[in-house]
């Protein structure tokens, strides 16, 4: 028997075919989310969707359209037939979610940021609107609370982490990042919106982490060279999440970067460039440095990048603090995501976007919530284990708490966390 299971990002689908007791697919479509021309983030899209009825039809209907095309080409190109599935397993954030079961999302729009349902969803493959599945059960886990939604429920399930009796921590890092914090007894759960920018999708040389996108750089200052890496070898054609991650700890470390987050004024580099009032440290020229375009990073980018990794440290650092959990006690961190797939772990301390995890061990996964519908789709009991923690998992809400907001301004410079930690404990 085969099922389905169905990723829904705020940028992007993942759609796998699957044969029961096999977690691994035998067949994936990746597909980009057809919801953009409402916005690139959550709220965006929510708002769009609540601005009249038609037009939450019309996200929901592009999705559902998509999501059914790729099963009935998967089925077709793997001969398989309708009748050869068991079920559809259906996960996403809060908002992609509600949009595709045609749930209310007013509520999601304003403090405390309520879901319209915080129950498992079960229906039938046609009524979701995938009749290509034929008349198999469609399952929805439970969104956990707010903007923690049914993909950080695939993401226990993919962890596991109540077989674990030390602290695991699970970041799925996008445009909104879940912040999930296993203490050993119970689950902890948080959400901060982060923006596109560790997806690659707001700035300039930006791209999403695939063939072509530099996911790792060094720099030798004395030369006013760099080195990077290219996934899938061949020329750049755009820097990753990971890349710039890797880009901000190098240039640090070379005192290109100020902890501040300025690039320095002071240093006579041929990399700082300025165009008008706009300064750019530039990484590659055209066709000069195995490029196939000029790749660099402004300023304002920075600044961008710089107030989303300020956002993740700080939700982390106060979920940390409310249950009462050390760095040093943490046993396992997974990162999930197409940025956390290549993340360098040593360089996103060093900017102060992760904790100086010293005692834990680093997963990192491209597709921890596809992983975890497989294994909802292929075992009962982790379905029901999933569920059962979800339902007493304690949520953090980060609007107005304390921890949140002494960290958030702390945060947001480029340094690792023993320093920041200084820093905070003074005010």
């Amino acid at each position: 028997m085969a099922g389905v299971t169905v990723d829904i990002g705020t940028s992007k689908i993942v759609v796998r075919l699957t044969r029961s007791g096999t977690p691994p697919p035998i067949a994936e479509r990746v597909l980009p989310n057809p919801q953009s021309f409402a916005g690139s983030d959550i709220i965006s899209r929510a708002r769009y969707a609540v601005a009249s009825s038609s037009q939450a039809k019309k996200l929901r209907a592009v999705t559902v359209e998509a999501i059914d095309s790729a099963i009935h080409d998967m089925l077709h190109y793997q001969t398989l037939g309708r009748e050869e599935l068991g079920e559809v397993v259906v996960v996403g954030n809060t908002v992609m979610h509600h949009l595709f079961h045609g749930l209310e999302l007013d509520s999601l729009l304003s403090h405390p940021y309520t879901p319209s349902s915080r129950r498992v969803i079960e229906t039938f493959a046609p009524t979701a609107g995938l009749p290509s599945a034929g008349s198999v059960p469609c399952y929805s886990p439970a969104v956990i609370a707010a903007f923690v939604g049914s993909d950080a429920s695939a993401n226990l399930a993919s962890s596991e982490v109540w077989e674990y009796t030390e602290p695991v921590l699970i970041l799925d890092i996008g445009v909104n990042t879940e912040i999930l914090l296993w203490d050993g007894e119970k689950l902890w759960v948080a959400s901060v919106a982060s923006g596109p920018a560790f997806e690659g999708m707001s700035f300039a040389c930006g791209v999403e982490a695939g063939n072509g996108a530099i996911d790792t750089v060094s720099i030798d200052k004395e030369a006013d060279e760099i080195n990077y890496n290219v996934i899938g070898g061949g020329k750049a054609s755009g820097i990753c999440g990971s890349g710039v991650v890797s880009l901000l700890s190098e240039m640090l470390e070379t005192n290109l970067l100020l902890k501040t987050g300025s690039i320095n004024r002071e240093l006579d580099s041929t990399r700082i460039k300025s165009s008008g009032s706009v300064r750019y440290f530039e990484m590659a020229e055209k066709n000069q440095d195995s490029s196939e375009c000029d790749i660099y990073l402004t300023q304002p980018e920075i600044r961008d990048l710089q107030l989303a990794k300020s956002a993740i440290a700080a939700g982390i650092y106060a979920v940390m603090r409310e249950c009462e959990t050390s760095v040093s006690s943490v046993a396992e961190v997974h990162v999930t995501g197409s940025f956390g797939s290549s993340l360098d772990f040593e360089a996103a301390k060093n900017i102060g976007m992760l904790p100086a995890f010293e005692n834990s061990y680093h997963v990192a996964k491209a597709d921890g919530p596809s992983m975890g519908a497989a294994k909802i789709l292929c075992e009962p009991r982790i379905k029901e284990r999933c569920h059962q923690l979800t339902l007493d998992a304690h949520y953090v809400d980060l609007e107005h708490n304390r921890f949140f907001n002494r960290a958030f301004p702390v945060t947001r410079l480029f340094q690792p966390w023993s320093s920041l930690m200084v820093n905070m404990n003074e005010r």
